[in-house]
């Protein structure tokens, strides 16, 4: 069983790293339009989820099963890319709620996720896992819990 604590930080670094990458990658288009549901969804929703994904990853990269760095890279990447699962229906309702011409929540969802994961799916992945690396540093010397 995983801390609160260790599952509140987990979420706290995947969040922020979502949400910077997703900064840094939509940015220079996003920023621009100085439009606040663009960004929510394009910058916001993407913490959220990487926030989610962390807190429910966060067993995955507790000091007890990460033995090694490339253990906490490979599981922190795992758990990056698995936020395309968590943010593909977030972003599907987002966008079908201000632009109403969606028509298939779930074809909408599937359609992130496939074409989210071509376009910046080895962003996500390389960013996740610098995040399990940074946490897997700071607890390696941690007790199991």
């Amino acid at each position: 069983m995983t801390s609160p604590d260790f599952r509140a930080t987990t979420a706290a670094v995947f969040g922020v790293t979502g949400a910077l990458v997703a900064a840094a990658f939509y940015g220079p288009i996003v920023f621009v339009s100085g439009h606040v549901t663009v960004i929510g969804l394009y910058v916001f929703l993407p913490g959220v989820a990487g926030a989610i994904a962390g807190f429910l990853g966060a067993p995955f990269l507790a000091p007890g099963r990460c033995k090694s760095a490339g253990s906490a890279a490979l599981r922190g990447a795992a758990i990056a890319v698995g936020s395309f699962l968590v943010f593909a229906p977030l972003f599907a309702i987002g966008l079908k709620l201000t632009e109403p011409g969606w028509s298939s929540f779930v074809g909408l969802s599937a359609l992130v996720v496939i074409f989210g994961l071509l376009a910046v799916g080895w962003l996500a992945a390389a960013a996740g896992a610098v995040a399990g690396w940074a946490i897997w540093r700071r607890t390696k010397d941690s007790p199991p819990a």
